[in-house]
């Protein structure tokens, strides 16, 4: 599925079309899905995310940032920057609304908190805050 949609915005919209937001959201969430296949569906939602408008628009309508947030509580690293770059690419698109960043007090101190874990947790969360 990541190979099909890199890149490609009609396969991106297919994929969204056919129902695959949910399913990936469910496997993100699965305290059985393994950290690679969390991370593997945090990387095809980023990549949903690249594409158009109402890909984003889609992606928001299913609920997606509460999913990503909650990924950035792992210990696993891979995974934590697969969430962030995916929360960036959202967060950086004009139809999401920067307020959804604001809706849990507990986000802002956390994202702060993974500042230093890497180089590019910092970067994407510079990008997130701008």
């Amino acid at each position: 599925m990541k190979n099909a949609v890199i890149g490609n915005n009609k396969q991106k919209a297919n994929l969204i079309v056919l129902g695959a937001v949910p399913r990936l959201l469910y496997l993100l969430q699965q305290e059985t899905s393994s950290t690679e296949l969390k991370t593997e569906c945090a990387v095809v939602l980023g990549s949903l995310a690249m594409g158009t408008e109402n890909n984003v628009k889609s992606l928001l309508d299913c609920h997606i940032i509460p999913a990503l947030l909650q990924g950035l509580l792992s210990p696993d690293l891979k995974f934590i920057e697969a969430c962030l770059r995916c929360l960036r690419t959202i967060f950086t698109s004009p139809v999401t609304p920067e307020e959804l960043l604001y809706t849990d007090a507990t986000v802002i101190p956390h994202l702060m908190a993974l500042l230093s874990r890497s180089r590019y947790t910092q970067e994407y969360i510079c990008q997130i805050f701008s």
